[in-house]
């Protein structure tokens, strides 16, 4: 362990040139992964990376979406020791279900809209889409992409692209959002998000979860 934390101070005398170096020498001499998928992929990160970055716009923006689902998962599911996390048993839509103790609870996470790689905005008001990722039809031929009000109970929306950090969310039941205007029984596509918390949205998962229970 010594000489392990001796090698480590050593490491900010190094350019940034030679800690790379150092890395490639780590990864390439001793087989060394940096994430699980280089064994499911069969290639490095750098290459799983790579495509990513030469990838199209709809395959990135699927990604960042899905981004905003894991961070929803670790910074915020999974630090509440007192919550059930029902998603993978649930049979139900919306990203997340969960239950402290009060019945189960289904969240959607949607990542605020960009558009030309900014954040939507109106200068008054953000914006996220509300809709599901793929086209689909129902038994009857109506398409299934726009949701349905009664398909989730609270919206999560992160604010990465407003605020540079994927931990930001803004919450609100689904029973405030708009609805179409040619069908009031689904929830319409482009919803907007206040620059600051009001009485619909929060940016505390607690309270949304108060709300909705107070309400129910």
């Amino acid at each position: 362990m010594s000489d392990l934390k001796g090698i480590v101070d050593s490491l900010k005398y190094l350019s940034v040139e030679d800690r790379r170096e150092l890395l490639l020498i780590l990864r390439n001499e001793y087989n060394h992964p940096l994430h699980r998928l280089e064994d499911e992929f069969h290639t490095k990160a750098e290459v799983i990376l790579e495509s990513i970055a030469r990838a199209g716009e709809l395959t990135r923006r699927m990604l960042r979406g899905v981004i905003a689902e894991s961070i929803f998962k670790v910074e915020i599911v999974d630090t509440q020791s007192n919550w059930n996390d029902l998603s993978s048993d649930a049979d139900s839509s919306a990203d997340f279900v969960l239950d402290s103790g009060n019945g189960p609870v289904r969240v959607q996470v949607k990542l605020q809209r960009r558009e030309k790689g900014v954040a939507k905005t109106d200068g008054r008001t953000w914006f996220v889409e509300t809709q599901k990722t793929r086209n689909g039809v129902d038994k009857d031929g109506k398409a299934t992409r726009k949701y349905f009000f009664g398909e989730f109970d609270i919206l999560a929306v992160c604010m990465e692209p407003s605020t540079g950090n994927w931990e930001d969310f803004m919450f609100t039941l689904e029973r405030n959002l708009t609805p179409l205007k040619k069908d009031t029984t689904r929830i319409a596509v482009m919803q907007t998000v206040p620059m600051v918390p009001d009485a619909q949205w929060t940016k505390s998962f607690e309270e949304c979860l108060r709300w909705f229970h107070e309400k129910s």
